[in-house]
């Protein structure tokens, strides 16, 4: 964006430049990586390999608790890719299609390992975890076989560079293009939220950049899947805004974050 400006009627008249640059980015944030505890249970995945002699991948999981055992039993929630390709586990198991996918173990000490081969390279995810304990089923992530069945991705699919048409005194500017978010989500219910960085030259206010400056997100529904959300960017400035902006460069990074409670 370009603001320009000139002297009354103008006398010695100069064009002074207020050039915006606008970064965007976006992020994945999951209430769970490595460990996570839930209720009075904590899981912990100790670590994932990949064997190339056998071609397969194994998942370590640290399973503990307060009593002993740790709980009625823990899930790991996955998916039919990941069960088909179950080679071994060390523990028994079954899997269940309720209350969550994936699969049931059901530990018999305090604080247990948990090991499961599956063939083929498999990477790390955040997937869904729950146990039973204390009379309740409880839900939380933690880290895992990456399934398309358990993912939560975002990305900018169109719109990257957005540009602002040139600005010569107070009104409302919308942008000359948007964005276009792509949010990939296993299960419905999950947020998307934009946060704002401004770097501004010396003798102008961050809090009058940060007023004029609006982000509009179109509706959209946060369901299971994929969902595109389109969304535009204007300047809706006063003649006091206007007057207070120093001729410079102002820059502003956006990061969408998505997050999956």
């Amino acid at each position: 964006m370009r603001i320009n400006k000139q002297t009354p009627w103008g006398r010695g008249a100069r064009a002074a430049a207020l050039a915006v640059i606008l970064t965007l980015v976006v992020a994945v944030a999951a209430p769970a990586v490595s460990s996570v505890t839930i209720g009075s249970v904590t899981i912990t995945l100790l670590s994932s390999r990949y064997y190339a002699r056998g071609d397969y991948t194994r998942f370590a999981y640290e399973v503990k608790g307060a009593s002993n055992p740790s709980c009625v039993y823990w899930i790991l929630g996955s998916c039919d890719d990941f069960r088909d390709a179950l080679r071994w586990t060390s523990e028994a198991f079954e899997w269940v299609a309720s209350p969550m996918v994936g699969l049931k173990v059901t530990p018999n000490k305090k604080k247990q390992t948990f090991n499961v081969d599956a063939t083929g390279q498999w990477s790390v995810a955040e997937v869904p975890v729950g146990v039973y304990v204390g009379g309740q089923f409880l839900q939380g992530w933690v880290n895992g076989p990456a399934c398309d069945a358990s993912s939560l991705s975002i990305e900018v699919s169109a719109g990257t560079d957005v540009a602002f048409p040139a600005v010569s005194g107070p009104g409302l500017f919308p942008a000359l293009n948007g964005t276009t978010l792509l949010v990939r989500s296993s299960a419905a219910g999950w947020t998307l939220t934009p946060s704002e960085v401004f770097v501004v030259p010396a003798g102008s206010s961050e809090s009058v950049v940060e007023r004029i400056f609006e982000v509009t997100m179109g509706a959209h529904a946060n369901g299971a899947g994929a969902t595109s959300i389109p969304v535009g960017y204007a300047l809706r400035m006063t003649e006091a805004d206007f007057a207070s902006l120093p001729e410079g460069i102002y820059e502003i990074s956006i990061t969408y974050t998505v997050t999956l409670e």
